[in-house]
Order: structure tokens, then sequence, then C-alpha cells
């Protein structure tokens, strides 16, 4: 079966690089929330911080319907959604970056004291650690598409994201940092997840084969590689040209379990749709549902059209 996967991965590589979109596998029924606990998995409920120097979106969306691909005579795709509605999508590492920056940089410089510096013209942010061995730095003009880059020093590891990457899976690794530098204040609010890969996987209902774990859909897989400088990768179909997440060989585990164990989850997450991907907003392999304009909770009834979707 593992192989039977891996080999269908290879012919969707080779299928979207001719410009085809291959035919999909009917994916396994995700189970909708219950209305009586319409939040999301405990192990989703990272800090958000909203105060003073940062924005927070507010959720404009009145209602909408799922973005349509061109039509029989190639003319272009439409949708129903405005540019500054906001949306709920899954999977998660189709949803692109988001605009959580706040969750990623602002605990760390509002509860546990690192410095930053903001060059506003640039959009250019530097965190340093308090012990000055570690640091954060966005680049949102960096030319290959690199926003993040995370380094400490002695052991030397690096860890990287590209503009695709999910924050709120950033943020999951972000926000553990302090404590591998001893600073546990807050650490019951922040875990960092000793959960095997092999369960992570499984509980999200990814394969697990020879060292690389991959999506239910085939889109995404985080690539291990012991041997080499870059020990951990996670790539994306319809990114081949620049990884979504890079980590060296000594950075700690943990930082990558986090990551895995946010972008895995089914749980949707919320975009402003003109940030979505333009592969996802009018492509076949994502649940977009609005944020206002449904009956129940906006999880919930995401978590409905999953459910209405993998039925057929």
């Amino acid at each position: 079966m593992a192989s039977d996967r891996s080999k269908r991965a290879a012919r969707i590589l080779r299928a979207r690089r001719r410009g085809q979109e291959p035919p999909r596998p009917a994916a396994a029924a995700i189970p909708a929330l219950s209305p009586l606990a319409p939040d999301p998995p405990l192990s989703d409920q990272f800090l958000t911080y909203t105060g003073s120097g940062w924005v927070a979106s507010d959720p404009i969306a009145d209602s909408g319907h799922r973005a349509t691909g061109p039509d029989s005579a190639g003319h272009a795709p439409t949708s129903q959604y405005a540019h500054d509605e906001r949306v709920m999508v899954s999977p998660r590492y189709m949803a692109g970056a988001g605009d959580q920056i706040a969750d990623v940089i602002g605990p760390l410089k509002h509860l546990f004291g690192w410095h930053a510096q903001h060059d506003a013209a640039a959009g250019h942010v530097k965190i340093d650690s308090p012990d000055g061995s570690m640091f954060c730095e966005f680049d949102p003009i960096h030319p290959l598409g690199r926003w993040w880059t995370i380094s400490h020093h002695e052991p030397y590891w690096e860890v990287t994201f590209s503009r695709q990457m999910p924050m709120e899976a950033i943020a999951a690794v972000t926000q553990a940092l302090p404590q591998l530098l001893g600073d546990t204040r807050h650490a019951e609010r922040i875990p960092i997840t000793d959960m095997p890969f092999d369960q992570l996987a499984e509980l999200n209902d990814w394969s697990v084969e020879e060292g690389t774990l991959t999506s239910p859909d085939l889109y995404c897989r985080l690539v291990y590689t012991p041997h080499e400088e870059i020990a951990w990768q996670v790539e994306h179909v319809n990114f081949e040209s620049a990884p979504l997440a890079t980590f060296t060989k000594d950075t700690p585990t943990g930082l990558v379990r986090n990551l895995f164990a946010h972008l895995a989850m089914p749980t949707a997450v919320e975009r402003t749709f003109a940030d979505v991907p333009i592969s996802t907003r009018y492509g076949h392999g994502a649940v977009i549902t609005p944020v206002r304009g449904a009956a129940v909770n906006p999880h919930v009834h995401h978590a409905l059209a999953q459910l209405d979707r993998h039925s057929f």
C-alpha cells in the first residue's frame, strides 16, 4: 500500500508538470466537531497576541461559495468570495501563510522579553533572545520567498520557512523557543509535543514510508534525511521549487514535531480570501467555507463541508 502511494505521488508530480489535474483518491472521512465543543482541539491552542504595535484582523465576510476553476472555453476562474472576505481553509498546507504574524513573534517580545528590531519601510523584523544565542528573522521581500529564518549558535542549527508555510504552524515553533533556552514561563500554555512522528501521522491519516510522511491527498510530505545537512524538509506538490520548511540536522526534534502536529491536523485555519494561494482558490485540493453566514460555528460548518466532500 505504501509503495502504491509513492508511485501515485510520482505520477501526480509528472502530471502537474504537464499542466494536468490527476484524479484524486477518495479521502477518509473527517469527524465533524461537536456543536457542544465547537472550538479547535487543544493541540491547536497556541497563544494569540493583540497588544499595541501589532494589528489584528477582524472577520468581515458575509457569506460565499467555493471558488470555481476555468470553464470549458478556458475563461478565467471566478469566485463568489470577495478578496477581503474571511474564509476557513483546509488542509492547512493548502492555506498559505495568512496574516497572524503577531502570533509568531508577539509572545517572544511581550512575554519573554526578546529584543525586536523593525524596519517599517521593508517590513523586515529581527528578534533576538535575551542571551543573544538565538534569533528569529522575518523578511517578506526575500528573493527566494524564504520569509522566516530561525538560527541558534553553539551548536549551530537553522530553520527556514517559505512564504507558503501557515503562520499557525510557524507559531507552534517560535513560541517553543524560550523553553529550549531554559525559560519555562508559560510552558503549560505552550507545550512541546513528545508524541512520536508515526503516531502523529496516524492520528491525521498521513502515511509513513522510509523516512517520509505523506498527506492523505499526496500534496504534502515531510522528508527525513538524517545524513544530510538539511535533515528535515516539508515539500508541497504546488511549490516544488521552494520547500515550505527546512531544518538542519542539529535542530531539536521537538520543534519539527510541533510544526508537523499543527501542519497535519485537519482543523481549518482562517484566511482573507486574497491571501489564499491561487492554486488553492481555483484548484480541487482544498475545502473553503465562509467565516460568517453559516447557521453554526465556522469550525463546525467547515467540518460538515469536509464530511460532505469526503462522502463522494
